[in-house]
C-alpha cells in the first residue's frame, strides 16, 4: 500500500468520500497524514522482513540438513552454507515477491489498493503509534543533525 497511497489521486479519493464511500474517507484520512503511514508501512515492511529472515533461516537449514549430511557436509561447513543458501533464497523471494510484484501491482491499481488497505493501516497505526512515532520523532532528529529540514508532506 505504500506506492499505492503515494500514487493515488488525491482528487479521485475526495471524490469517492464526498460520494459518501467509506472505504474513501479512511484512505482521505492516511492521505492527510502521509508522512505517519508512510512511517506505518515502513514499519510493516521491516517486521516482515526481519521475521522472514528469523523464521527462514533455520527453515532452510533444517529442510537441507539431510541434503547435506548425504553429500558428508556437517558442522560449521554445513551451517554456513545453510546460511548463505537460505540468505540468498529469502532475500531472492522477499525482493520479488515481497516488493517487487506488490509494487508494480500498487502502482498500477493504486485506487483499488489504496482503498482496501487504508482501513487495515489506520489500525496498524494505533496499534504501533508508539513505535512509529519514535522512528518518526528520530529521523526527524537526525534530518536536522545532518543540517536538513524533513520533507514535508507536499514533497512526498
Amino acid at each position: 500500500s505504500e506506492f499505492a497511497v503515494v500514487k493515488v489521486r488525491k482528487s479521485r479519493i475526495d471524490q469517492l468520500a464526498n460520494e459518501g464511500n467509506k472505504q474513501a474517507l479512511a484512505a482521505r484520512s492516511v492521505l492527510s497524514n502521509l508522512d505517519v503511514y508512510l512511517s506505518a508501512c515502513q514499519l510493516g515492511i521491516t517486521i516482515t522482513s526481519l521475521g522472514l529472515g528469523w523464521l527462514g533461516e533455520p527453515t532452510v537449514e533444517h529442510l537441507l540438513r539431510p541434503l547435506f549430511e548425504k553429500i558428508n557436509i556437517t558442522g560449521t561447513m554445513a551451517n554456513t552454507l545453510s546460511f548463505i543458501i537460505a540468505f540468498s533464497v529469502i532475500t531472492f523471494f522477499h525482493v520479488v515477491l515481497g516488493e517487487l510484484v506488490p509494487k508494480s501491482f500498487a502502482i498500477q491499481k493504486a485506487e483499488a489498493i489504496t482503498l482496501k488497505f487504508a482501513r487495515p493501516l489506520i489500525l496498524f497505526d494505533k496499534i504501533m503509534y508508539p513505535f512509529i512515532w519514535l522512528l518518526n520523532s528520530t529521523a526527524i532528529f537526525f534530518t536536522k543533525l545532518l543540517g536538513l529540514e524533513p520533507a514535508k508532506e507536499n514533497e512526498l
